[in-house]
């Protein structure tokens, strides 16, 4: 669709009108403004904050031309969504709670909201006043999702006339969540690809009467043409014509973003992706998008006619909303009980300050646990004559949770909230068999997340910006170096970009180099495993062993076992030497005590940037 950004008061039309589109998304149950695992106030995010800018932004047009939605990635993330999914569901449950308190319209679906299972979100779902949608997923084993709802506003009108406005809300989550939630949804559900479904459902909303469409699309924005079932694509979505508004998601960015510059399709300015009014909040309750379409009505029907896209920060300007903390109080106090749980110890430091420019005892640690679930199981089969290499990925390493998601563990007692840290999701312990030339590409894979550095600047970020630290997934057992002068393999969705492109240097397992055709069992998660990210040789069919033990539980394990004490100081890669580039690193502000251990790169201190992350100039 078209959209004139003009004021178009002039026109002769018989009556105009204003309905504001309020969402949020990515909460990851933070509906507290509290970051459990440092036990600190959260300055700018949590609902609980954002909740006074939901109070404000409706005040200001009147319940009766607004309207409220969740864009998905609600239920799961934060650890009171683990405490709460550890007791029985009932009409207490806090994000049912806080949902009703708020007066939710309508609640969409994204991939995470499958991590505890189908009952547990059909029940949970079945506690919300409002609708819970997803149009291109379908079940018999739910009763509580719909692919579709019409909400009604009456508007006041430019001619005095009160009119009423049918608003239909799609909801659509990227397909690969039935591979990254294969355990939950395999033989009892399906998702289709995304584009597929909104074909399916517009002329069916537009057939119920809806008057005006807004798509919750629980997908990043994407490129213009995505390759095919791409994860991210709330762009290519954008350019169906019956659709009136689009919010996005799931990737856990900003628009519209006033640091942005405009790309085909894509208007920061006028917030459009393809010429339709478009916003995506941002994570863990950091933003409201707020999209103000002004309408016209004329012989009997509605359309779009100027529009306004924004988005509104939580800040700390104001105290907490009240309603919020009480429908949170419970789960509040037996959450921070269940963290300050000892659930072992450890002889050496675990930390991750570094663990994206020299490897660090954080995913050295993880992998270990990863390796030692595998090993037990592999006793005794026809894989058991393979070697094993076990996967760790940098969670805790900033990224888009921001400057306060590292861990720093002192030898001593180890809380169920370090391990939290470390092992953020319920991802069970899985393997495959990859090959050398697998490996590889893995490795490659990884290593997209540095930007192409140019020997002769300064002013460059050794990390790309809106890389995923999560995909920055190490295997532990070889050794090899990345030279990030070369230009990457693959993009940071895991596409292949060069084929002849090569930042993993000097591949070898035993101390031989790496022989394409040889084969490894891998250990690694599920979610990894069944193609999350896009690595080498990772999809359903290729999984040959399947644990029980999530990766938590074998942290835990191995913590009990022997407190981690043979880690400190492993790492199966470094960078290429004396590259003689320098670059800008982005880490904890706490890691200025310990620059020694980084004393190699002859670290700069460039002081603290306006996201609170410490900025270190390194020489590689």
């Amino acid at each position: 669709m078209n959209f004139d950004h003009k004021n178009l008061v002039g026109d002769s039309v018989v009556a105009q009108a204003n309905l504001r589109i309020l969402a949020t998304s990515d909460l990851h149950m933070n509906l507290r403004a509290y970051d459990y695992l440092t036990e600190t106030p959260l300055r700018t995010s949590g609902l609980s904050r954002l909740a006074r800018v939901i109070a404000e932004a409706r005040s200001e047009v009147g319940s009766d031309s607004c309207i409220l939605l969740d864009n998905g990635d609600a239920l799961q993330g934060a650890p009171m969504a683990d405490t709460a999914a550890e007791l029985p569901v009932s009409h207490d449950h806090p994000l049912a709670q806080v949902f009703n308190a708020l007066d939710y319209d309508a609640v969409g679906l994204g991939n995470h909201d499958f991590d505890f299972g189908l009952e547990y979100l059909d029940t949970v779902s079945g506690e919300y006043a409002a609708p819970t949608l997803s149009s291109n997923f379908t079940s018999n084993s739910v009763q509580n999702i719909s692919p579709w709802t019409i909400l009604e506003r009456r508007l006041p009108c430019s001619d005095g006339t009160p009119r009423t406005v049918r608003i239909g809300v799609l909801s659509v989550m990227p397909s690969q969540t039935m591979i990254w939630n294969s355990k939950a949804l395999q033989g009892r559900a399906d998702i289709a690809e995304m584009d597929a479904a909104l074909g399916l459902m517009l002329p069916i909303i537009k057939n119920q009467g809806a008057d005006v469409v807004v798509l919750l699309a629980h997908s990043g924005i994407g490129e213009v043409e995505p390759h095919k079932n791409a994860e991210n694509a709330a762009l290519h979505l954008a350019r169906w014509s019956d659709v009136d508004a689009v919010i996005a998601g799931h990737s856990h960015g900003l628009f519209p973003d006033s640091a942005s510059n405009p790309s085909h399709g894509l208007d920061p300015a006028f917030g459009t992706l393809n010429g339709t009014p478009a916003a995506m909040p941002g994570f863990g309750g950091s933003h409201l998008a707020v999209v103000d379409l002004g309408l016209r009505f004329e012989n009997g029907s509605w359309s779009v006619m100027n529009h306004v896209s924004g988005l509104r920060a939580a800040t700390d300007d104001a105290d907490e909303d009240q309603v919020v903390l009480r429908a949170t109080a419970k789960a509040h106090e037996t959450t921070q009980h269940r963290l300050s749980r000892v659930v072992g110890q450890t002889n050496t430091k675990i930390c991750s300050y570094f663990s994206l420019i020299k490897g660090g005892t954080d995913m050295a640690f993880a992998a270990e646990a990863n390796r030692r679930a595998i090993v037990e199981t592999l006793s005794g089969t026809e894989h058991a004559h393979l070697s094993i290499l076990s996967s760790a990925a940098a969670y805790a390493s900033g990224g888009h949770a921001g400057p306060t998601n590292y861990v720093s563990i002192d030898p001593g007692d180890v809380q169920d909230r370090d391990l939290k840290r470390l092992a953020p999701y319920q991802d069970n312990i899985c393997a495959s068999v990859l090959t050398g030339a697998q490996v590889k590409d893995w490795l490659e894979r990884s290593a997209a997340i540095f930007t192409h550095l140019v020997p002769s600047s300064d002013d460059q970020d050794l990390i790309l910006g809106d890389a995923p630290v999560f995909n920055f997934d190490i295997l532990h057992g070889v050794e090899f170096t990345i030279d990030p002068t070369c230009p990457p393999r693959f993009s940071l969705e895991g596409q292949l970009l060069d084929e002849a492109a090569e930042r993993i240097k000097g591949l070898s397992f035993a101390g031989r180099p790496i022989d394409p055709a040889a084969r490894f069992v891998v250990a690694s998660t599920n979610f990894r495993l069944s193609g999350g990210g896009f690595f080498a040789g990772c999809d359903p069919d290729s999984i040959i062993v399947r644990t029980e033990q999530t990766a938590r539980d074998a942290l835990s394990r191995m913590l009990k076992d022997d407190g981690a004490r043979v880690y400190e100081g492993t790492s199966p890669w470094q960078f290429s030497p004396d590259l003689g580039v320098r670059a800008r690193y982005y880490t904890s502000p706490d890691a200025v005590a310990s620059l020694g251990n980084i004393s190699a790169y002859a670290p700069v201190d460039l002081g603290l940037t306006s996201s609170k992350y410490q900025s270190l100039l390194l020489t590689l």
